[in-house]
This record gives structure tokens, sequence and C-alpha cells, in this order.
């Protein structure tokens, strides 16, 4: 069934750069700390916005591998906007699709892509600042009343390189695959519906009608799944079949921006205002740059790409042997996600030692409501002077800590993180024989 094919090629395409997403959103859970997200990617005016957009242009993510990445940062208080104009901005381009641009449609493209990524993110996340100002100032005030500045970040020169490759990878891939993995699902099979059902063949139908084929590559563009360096080839056949530069430009841009697994998830995390800013700002770039680009080919030579199109490039299948492992780890992670297994969870149940100490507290935590919480508590206490290890239970709220540490202490770093902690048991253990 073609629509099968269709689900387990989408599957297959987005796997391997997911699963790099995955790997970079825990890499930076464990070495960006919260207190940095707070000073560079929090905060009034436009700077959090200029940033994000900076960084996000060579970042090699593509619309899925930059999902897992932004849930992150904006759980460590990233705010909307800036959070807006990262995910406009990281998957348009990065290193290698520069690279591969530059390989295959020329010089030009290779320039205008990525300062095309970088204009497009500051004009979305400055339209939510503008539209929201009040409201952003708002949250940055009230993280900074809660939280203040933090200095409770962990070094990560403190740290076993084991315990943090550990937790970078039970974070990326077991803790925020949990979030979003019904949210994904469900945006991949409205992706395999629309695959299934709108001919690729359908923009070449327009071809002829001037601007209406930069439209309609735009329209086609924004919900199917592409990769910015998958995108290229794709754009060579449109100017292989007779579309201007700037249509295949348009495609470009918006293919690999968005998709409808992305959509769904930044209206997850970001709100239905910032996916109505998120598509517009979008479709007014795609559209923008792809005829400003056919005016600069037609008055400019050296913007001219039609040379290329003889070009041709295949298509490699999704059973390829990268794919198919890609493929099957993606999906036992959104199995995985789906079950809410935690397979961290079991081996420490099977491993588990009892704590070489003789006190161990029992407190309640308030405001722990998801993995990341639960993370990122275990992570802050486990680090707290005089802590020998920790449990952390997300369904009970609470968590057992065994040694001798200051509740006090403990009671200020949560505050920091926005939870608030009460004692239920402080005991001493008893490690004799007796009954």
């Amino acid at each position: 069934m073609l629509f099968i094919y269709n689900f387990i090629y989408i599957l297959s395409e987005m796997a391997p750069y997911l699963l790099f997403g995955f790997l970079v959103a825990g890499i930076l859970s464990q070495i960006i700390p919260t207190s940095w997200v707070q000073r560079h990617l929090a905060g009034k005016g436009y700077s959090p916005i200029i940033k994000s957009a900076m960084i996000g242009v060579p970042l090699p993510l593509c619309s899925c591998g930059v999902i897992p990445v932004m849930a992150s940062l904006r759980k460590q208080g990233a705010n909307v906007p800036a959070m807006l104009s990262f995910i406009l901005s990281t998957p348009q381009t990065g290193v290698d699709s520069i690279l591969a641009t530059y390989a295959l449609l020329g010089l030009p493209m290779a320039i205008y892509r990525p300062f095309i990524a970088l204009v497009t993110a500051l004009l979305g996340g400055s339209v939510y600042y503008w539209t929201s100002k009040k409201e952003i100032e708002q949250e940055t005030d009230e993280l900074k009343k809660n939280n203040g500045i933090n200095n409770n970040d962990i070094s990560i020169n403190k740290r076993n390189i084991f315990h943090l490759i550990s937790e970078s990878i039970h974070y990326g891939f077991i803790t925020l695959p949990h979030e979003i993995s019904r949210t994904l699902i469900f945006g991949i099979l409205i992706a395999s519906i629309i695959t299934t059902f709108i001919p690729p063949g359908i923009i070449t139908n327009f071809m002829n009608i001037g601007i209406l084929q930069i439209f309609i590559a735009i329209i086609v563009g924004i919900p199917i799944y592409v990769c910015a360096t998958a995108s290229i080839p794709v754009a060579l056949s449109l100017i292989y079949l007779g579309a201007t530069p700037g249509s295949a430009l348009a495609f470009l841009i918006a293919g690999p921006a968005t998709n409808i697994a992305t959509i769904s998830v930044v209206k997850q995390f970001l709100g239905k205002k910032a996916v109505i800013i998120y598509i517009l700002t979008m479709i007014f770039s795609a559209l923008f740059f792809g005829i400003t680009f056919d005016y600069l080919v037609n008055i400019y030579p050296f913007f001219d790409i039609s040379h290329v199109a003889h070009i041709q490039h295949s298509h490699g299948v999704f059973y390829s042997p990268i794919k198919v492992s890609s493929l099957l780890l993606f999906v036992l992670i959104l199995v995985l996600g789906l079950l809410n297994i935690d397979p961290w969870m079991y081996m420490k149940k099977e491993t588990k030692e009892v704590p070489h100490t003789d006190r161990y507290m029992k407190i309640r935590i308030n405001g722990m409501t998801c993995n990341h919480c639960a993370q990122r508590i275990t992570t802050l206490i486990k680090n707290i002077s005089n802590v020998v290890d920790i449990n952390v239970s997300l369904e009970d709220k609470t968590a057992i800590i065994y040694g001798n540490p200051s509740f006090e202490e403990i009671k200020q770093v949560l505050n920091t993180e926005g939870y608030s902690a009460e004692i239920i048991e402080n005991k001493i253990l008893c490690n004799c024989n007796c009954q």
C-alpha cells in the first residue's frame, strides 16, 4: 500500500536527522547551564532573537532535528520569540547544506540561502516580540523574580565523563522523545496522507503561470518533510522541469523550514500564536525572496543558475543500511515514548545497591510535571554536598535523598528552578542486624 510505503519512507528520511537532533539536545542539556540560557536566550529586547538566529544558521539540524533542541532550550528558560527565531533559521541551512548547495546550485544560491535564513528568523522573532512585548516582559520579570541568577548549575569538569554521557543519552533519547512522540507520530501520519494523495507533479502543471509557480512551490513545500540538504536535488529537478530559479529557491526555503510534524510540536511548546507567525513568516519570506531572486537573475548574470539544470541526482531508497539502522532505532525510541517506558529505570532497579550512608531524606517536590523535570532535579540534587544518591519518582512527586545534605540548600537549589520542596521523612538508617 502506497500510504504505508510513504509512512515508512518519511520515517526513514526523518530518522537520521531526528536521532542527531536528540543527541544534540542531550548534550546541550548537560553542557549548557540553565543560567546561560536564561541570560542569553531569555530576557527583554531583541538580543535573544539575534543570538538565536545566528546560532541556528550553521547548525546542521533539519525541521525535525530542531524539534528536541528547541524543546530543551525552551524548557531551560529561552523565551518564545528567541525559539521562534531559532526554528526559523536552523532548518533552512547548515554547514553541510551550504556546501551541498554550492556543489549543485552554485555560489549565488549558497550565499543567498543562509542570508535568507538569518533574515527570516529575525523577522519572525521580531514580529512575535512586537505583538507580545508585554507578555514577554512579564515572563522575564517572573523568571528573575522566581529564579534570580541561577548559580547552581553544575560544572562539567566536576562531573564524571561516563555520568555525563549517560545523562546526555538518557535525556536525548528517553526524556525528550517521551514528551513529543505522540505529537510527532500524528504529524508524520498527516504528512504521509499528503504525500500519498497530492502528486508531486502538481507543481509542474503551473510552470507557465508566472508568480503562481512560486506560490505553489511554497504551498507544497510547507507540509511535507524534506531536510535542507535533501531539498537541493528536488530544487534542481524543478529547474530541470522548467521552473524559475526563484520558485526552486521558494521550495528550498519553505520545504526544509516547515513540515506538519514540526508545526504540531511548535504549537505544543510555543503556542498557537507562534505557529501562525511561524507559517506566515515562512510564506512571506519564500514568496518575497523567490520573486527577488528571479528579478536578480534577469538583471545580473551572476545570479543565473539555469546552467545547473542538466545535473541529475538519484535519490537513495529508504532501505539503505544507514537508513534502516536509523529507522529501527528511531521506531524503538518512539515506541518507548508512546508506552512511557524508561529502560534506565529498569536497569537501575536491577543493579541498585543500598547506598553506603546512615541517613536518608524523603521530600515532596511541587512543580515536577514531566520527565525533563525529574531529570533536571536528579542532576541538581546529585551535585549538592553530602548527597550520596537520589531516587526521584515523577508519579509520586517525591524524591528519596541518601546522605546528609542540608535541606535548606536543597530547597534553595530547587527554588532557583521554579520548584518548591517540603520534608516528608528525615531518618537515620539502621545498618545493624537488629530487628
